[in-house]
């Protein structure tokens, strides 16, 4: 994309979207440590960094209808904000799954299945990159690098599917059914907190090209 001067409204809104993203990060970050190393999450701090999600949507949608009303931005600039606007609704999306997962972790009894485990731990280390080059791509204005990002999906679906056949694998073990459902919970809310990921990739890329397209489907 040719380079060009953003209005100076959107161009402070898109900083504050970085900055809420790059909270979701660091939720990520805790939940990914969590699995690798069997640590326990730190419930306050998630609890925080959702708060935070939460009260920056409502501001900087704020932020960007003012900017709308008062400053008249050009095409381009209304693109980033429309774009935007989805992002932050998609981020604060993937905070509620991450609080799920959270909320699931601590009603396991006797912790996750072994041969699942590596599987979750995989699919949340590829969400890690994953967002952190979405918001790259976001903050470059660099559609290259967020169907990049959006690709990593990939492999997060291909975990899975594996992760789902070791629990059907695990049909009629001591494992009961309660903790069955508990560990399909888990993996649904982590395999969804990517499709968001890859629904903001979607977004970054019409803000750029103007053109709506379908990445990793």
């Amino acid at each position: 994309m040719s380079a060009y001067m953003m209005n100076r409204g959107v161009s402070g809104g898109c900083r504050r979207v970085e900055k809420m993203a790059v909270v979701l990060l660091d939720t990520v970050g805790l939940v990914r440590d969590a699995l690798n190393n069997g640590t326990v999450i730190p419930h306050d701090k998630l609890r925080a960094n959702e708060e935070l999600l939460n009260t920056w949507e409502i501001e900087i949608e704020d932020d960007f209808i003012g900017v709308v009303a008062t400053q008249r931005p050009v095409a381009t600039d209304l693109r980033f904000l429309a774009a935007s606007l989805k992002i932050i609704d998609h981020l604060e999306r993937i905070g509620d799954y991450l609080i799920h997962v959270m909320e699931v972790l601590a009603k396991i009894k006797g912790g996750l299945v072994p041969e699942i485990q590596g599987l979750y731990a995989d699919m949340v280390d590829n969400l890690y990159v994953m967002l952190e080059k979405t918001i790259t791509a976001y903050s470059k204005r660099d559609d290259v690098i967020a169907k990049e990002a959006a690709a990593i999906d990939s492999f997060i679906d291909k975990a899975y599917r594996s992760a789902l056949n070791e629990m059907y694998n695990s049909l009629g073990s001591p494992m009961t059914r309660a903790e069955l459902g508990r560990h399909l919970m888990l993996l649904k809310y982590i395999e969804r907190s990517a499709d968001h990921v890859t629904d903001i990739d979607e977004w970054i890329v019409y803000a750029i090209e103007s053109t709506h397209v379908q990445l990793n489907k």
